[in-house]
């Protein structure tokens, strides 16, 4: 599926790859309530790692400076059976890694929310609705307002 949105990095401004709804509501919210500072950025929801890597090739063949956010996740989880079990989204941190060093001129910013944004901004977990509540928290919270502001 076409994404129209995710195609407007084309037409310039400053582009910041997401990967998901929680760092994109939040993120967002930042951007639209100070446009006199943030107007040129353009925030780009890639819905996942791998979406990251392909949307990252594209800025790097154009030569379009960028930067990415993304969750770094845990290398294992747990199953509902309780196994342990390699996390299948873990490999893509490394091609993550290695296409954004491979932009031309270093024109581009790797960030990596460790193990992700809600853990690494709010200093807990998401529960519920992860986008819905990043939002509200951003919205409401001066601290975490400033926190993802300056991130």
């Amino acid at each position: 599926m076409y994404d129209p949105f995710v195609a407007e990095f084309f037409f310039g401004g400053k582009t910041i790859v997401v990967e998901g709804d929680t760092e994109h509501s939040a993120f967002k919210e930042v951007v639209e309530s100070n446009r006199s500072l943030f107007g040129e950025i353009h925030i780009v929801r890639a819905r996942g790692k791998y979406t990251i890597i392909a949307l990252c090739k594209i800025l790097n063949q154009f030569g379009s400076p960028y930067a990415v956010l993304h969750d770094s996740d845990r290398k294992t989880i747990i199953t509902k059976k309780g196994a342990v079990r390699a996390n299948s989204a873990w490999p893509a941190n490394e091609q993550i890694l290695e296409i954004v060093a491979a932009a031309p001129n270093h024109s581009a910013t790797l960030v990596a929310s460790v193990p992700n944004f809600e853990e690494a901004m709010f200093g807990e977990p998401a529960d519920g609705e992860k986008p819905y509540g990043a939002w509200e928290k951003v919205r409401k919270d001066a601290d975490v307002r400033k926190k993802v502001t300056t991130f």
